[in-house]
């Protein structure tokens, strides 16, 4: 709680605000790890930038429920390339992570 007598100043315009919140997103971010990030960390950045997976792309499945699909790495390298992600159904990524499926 601010003292008494304390005047906040001018609140930030709608133009400054999205000046600050875009210098901060990306490499721009003092916390940006690039190629470095963690496996959790580049799943959470892959859901930002593609959204959640709702269909399998080998079955075309999509009637499981929403939290039966992930996103697999194609290349196994695991880039920040989003062309290197695919949909896929719990099944379908066992099987292509143990050799069964080729895409």
């Amino acid at each position: 709680m601010p003292p008494k007598g304390f005047k906040y100043s001018k609140p930030f315009t709608k133009e400054h605000s999205l000046k600050l919140s875009i210098s901060r997103t990306g490499e721009k971010n003092h916390k940006w790890k690039g190629e470095r990030v963690s496996y959790s960390g580049l799943h959470h950045w892959i859901v930002r930038k593609l959204g959640r997976p709702d269909r399998c792309a080998v079955c075309d499945d999509d009637g499981q429920p929403h939290r039966s699909y992930h996103w697999a790495n194609i290349s196994k390298t695991y880039k920040r390339d989003l062309s290197d992600w695919i949909r896929l159904c719990v099944k379908c990524h066992k099987a292509y992570d143990m050799g069964k499926i080729n895409l």
